[in-house]
């Protein structure tokens, strides 16, 4: 199966397409037809009286409700002529041209990495051989940036040390959640203090 091109235009374009023209019916319903038709806002609920386009009357402030968050209703699975195989049809094979060009991407930048990080070598040791820490040109300036690594040797001798001298600032402020996951699935609640949630997405695996 040849891989589709990004700017490709098929059956899912129209689907997406919010600038896409209204229908017939869309308009019909849409329509207006009692110039001084009584309508409450859609955003506040304050009975206005309606233009015959829909329009609101300019001078109305509207203050909007909270909105009300409706639980989606079921889509067909062949709503609007489009197949849920198609979707994901079209789906994994759109994923599949980003890992390819996201891969042939990374493989060209890997090789001018490669160059950039023989170059930065080659200044470190010009900045060195003069004693400087910086050299100006006309194209840029180089120098040296110091960049702090700690890790963990032994994290048993680390954690004694830090229980014996109260020094729990050297300890990052978060939780685990692979452990906080396992007690919830052991059926027990999450330890005080500590919120976890669920978002829920979709993903699509190949058949």
């Amino acid at each position: 199966m040849s891989s589709p091109s990004v700017g490709s235009t098929d059956i899912f374009d129209d689907l997406f397409d919010p600038n896409a023209p209204l229908t017939e019916q869309e308009k019909e319903e849409l329509q207006v037809r009692d110039p001084k038709e009584k309508k409450p806002c859609p955003e506040c609920g304050k009975m206005l009286t309606w233009t015959a386009d829909g329009a609101r009357p300019r001078q109305h402030k509207c203050v909007a409700k909270p909105v009300q968050v409706e639980p989606a209703a079921p889509v067909p699975a062949e709503a609007g002529g489009i197949k849920v195989d198609d979707v994901v049809a079209r789906y994994v094979e759109l994923r599949d041209l980003v890992a390819e060009k996201k891969k042939a991407f990374e493989d060209e930048v890997a090789s001018v990495k490669d160059k950039m990080a023989i170059m930065e070598k080659w200044l470190i040791g010009k900045l060195d051989a003069n004693g400087v820490e910086s050299m100006r040109t006309v194209a840029g300036t180089c120098f040296i940036d110091w960049k702090d690594s700690a890790t963990v040797a032994d994290w048993d001798s680390f954690f004694d040390w830090v229980l014996a001298c109260n020094a729990y600032e050297f300890l990052e402020h978060r939780v685990s959640k692979t452990a906080v996951k396992q007690r919830l699935d052991e059926g027990e609640t999450p330890p005080p203090g500590v919120n976890y949630t669920k978002i829920k997405g979709v993903k699509v695996r190949r058949s």
